[in-house]
């Protein structure tokens, strides 16, 4: 496959061409945005007739949920109108982290079904899927082989050892095995009932990662990338851990970009607002990646939050003057992007706690005139003193 080669176009893996046209390759993960289908289209009227009031929803996130809910969080509230949630699915670039495809269902749907309407909306061929354990299995294989896509996914340790007893082999798995196997789907595997469900060929990968100071990973891999020698075993590990790039991504759209709460009236405008926020996310994906390329660095060395809050200054104070004379203002925005690199930690390390040690103000709220409250502390100062 040609393009795999460009898909791993990375700080690990150099000298391809034209990295930029790795757009179709893409990792998948879940997620649950808000949608208020059922409660936003209830009644002006309760039950005995009188006037209801439209509550204004909001999503709170917790973890990496988030969830519609009114202001109100009464049991009786909760009770007679219940938190309405999307399932979503999304594919981003390995290369550029833009969202290249998306897909929604009502929260009963599973991330599974929602694979098949990912991979429709990829018209190239030649694209490579990277997935997580436990996420689609089997259904995502069968719908990348109907769609002609190539897959790496994780298997569970179970899964793993099914696949190998079909080869007849007795033993165990030994860190570094690399084996043909058909993987057949079971029975009670959930699939899509319009596609073939013949076994698919691909290769049972099981390597150890061992890192000091850490505890030892069994990773367990399927892919259909069945040549051994193009595909190395080494490559195709590394390439895999490349893939949690894409909570990061996630990350940047909820927080940095402060999509976690939507205060909408209508499952419409959460969706034109939601497509809004991708839109401006891409847009600042693409100009990273123009500045990254301009700069020899790969788009991960940027920090998408300062690159962001870049963007948003230039749009909101314009740029110099003497830019736009020159007709500079490309290589300007792209020159003040490349500066927003992340900075170099050598010595971090995983289990430094994310506290601070200052306590942030709190102050009471100030009502009515700052001058009549100024006269206010003077008076009490002044009564002090003379006490």
């Amino acid at each position: 496959m040609k393009k795999t080669s460009e898909v791993v176009a990375s700080e690990v893996f150099l000298g391809y061409p034209d990295p930029i046209w790795c757009l179709s390759a893409a990792a998948l993960t879940t997620n649950t945005l808000t949608a208020c289908p059922s409660r936003c289209n209830r009644p002006s009227t309760s039950s005995n007739g009188a006037p209801r009031s439209t509550p204004r929803y909001r999503s709170y996130t917790s973890g990496r949920t988030m969830r519609s809910t009114s202001p109100s969080s009464s049991s009786s509230v909760m009770n007679t109108c219940p938190l309405a949630v999307v399932r979503s699915l999304a594919a981003f670039c390995g290369f550029s982290q833009a969202l290249v495809a998306y897909a929604e269902a009502p929260i009963t749907i599973s991330e599974p079904a929602l694979i098949r309407a990912v991979m429709a909306q990829d018209p190239d061929p030649n694209s490579l899927y990277i997935e997580d354990r436990n996420f689609g299995g089997p259904c995502l294989v069968q719908v990348a082989r109907a769609y002609h896509k190539q897959v790496i996914t994780r298997l569970n340790a179970r899964t793993a050892r099914l696949l190998f007893k079909t080869l007849g082999l007795s033993g165990k798995l030994r860190s570094g095995a690399d084996y043909r196997v058909a993987w057949a789907p079971q029975p009670w595997a959930q699939l899509e009932p319009d596609l073939p469900t013949t076994p698919v060929e691909g290769r049972l990968l099981y390597v150890r990662l061992c890192r000091k100071g850490f505890r030892p990973i069994d990773l367990y891999l399927f892919i259909t990338l069945l040549d051994p020698v193009l595909y190395p075993l080494e490559e195709i590990v590394a390439l895999y851990g490349l893939r949690w790039q894409v909570e990061i991504d996630y990350r940047h759209i909820k927080t940095t970009l402060e999509m976690d709460e939507f205060n909408v009236k209508s499952p419409q405008m959460f969706r034109k607002e939601l497509a809004a926020g991708l839109l401006t996310y891409n847009l600042i994906c693409a100009l990273m990646v123009k500045a990254a390329l301009k700069a020899n660095l790969s788009p991960t060395r940027f920090s998408f939050s300062r690159c962001w809050r870049r963007v948003r200054d230039l749009l909101v104070h314009g740029v110099p003057g003497w830019v736009i004379a020159q007709g500079g203002v490309e290589d300007y925005v792209l020159d003040r992007l490349a500066k927003c690199t992340l900075p170099c930690q050598p010595n971090k390390v995983a289990h430094e706690p994310r506290k601070v040690r200052r306590r942030p103000a709190v102050f009471p709220a100030l009502k009515g005139d700052r001058q009549a409250a100024r006269q206010q502390v003077l008076q009490e100062l002044s009564g002090e003193a003379i006490s």
